[in-house]
C-alpha cells in the first residue's frame, strides 16, 4: 500500500512456466517508504496542517478546489517538499536529489537484454 508521501513509483512483472501453467509476478517498489507495520496510515490532524511547502490548500489554492481539505501540488510533475528535521541524524536519505547521502551511480545500463520465453 503506498501512503501519502510516496512519489517515486516504480512497477513491474515477469511471465513464468510452472509446468503447464503460465504465472505472473508483480512487483512495486515506492519511496519514500511507509506504512510501518504497527503504526498508523495516516496522521490525524486539521486538514491543511503537513501540506508540503510546493503545494497549496484550502483558500490558499488560486483555482476552486474538488476536495479543499486536502494538499494539492502547485505543479503536478514534481516531487513534494516537505521541511527537514535533521536534527541528531547521522544518515538521512530522504529521495531528494540534492541529499548528499543519496548519491547513487549506475552502470552498465546497455547490457540489458530482453528475452521472450513465449514461441
Amino acid at each position: 500500500m503506498i501512503w501519502a508521501q510516496s512519489w517515486r513509483v516504480g512497477c513491474g512483472f515477469t511471465v513464468f512456466r510452472t509446468g503447464l501453467n503460465y504465472r505472473r509476478f508483480y512487483v512495486c517498489n515506492y519511496g519514500p517508504t511507509g506504512n510501518v507495520r504497527d503504526e498508523p496510515v495516516y496522521k490525524a490532524g486539521e486538514p491543511c496542517s503537513a501540506c508540503p511547502l510546493n503545494s497549496c490548500c484550502g483558500k490558499s489554492c488560486k483555482l476552486k478546489m474538488e476536495y479543499p481539505g486536502l494538499c494539492k501540488m502547485n505543479d503536478p510533475s514534481t516531487a513534494p517538499i516537505y521541511p527537514r528535521n535533521l536534527t541528531g541524524l547521522i544518515f538521512n536519505c530522504d529521495g531528494d536529489r540534492d541529499t548528499r547521502d543519496c548519491t547513487a551511480r549506475v552502470s552498465g545500463v546497455d547490457k540489458w537484454k530482453f528475452k521472450s520465453n513465449f514461441l
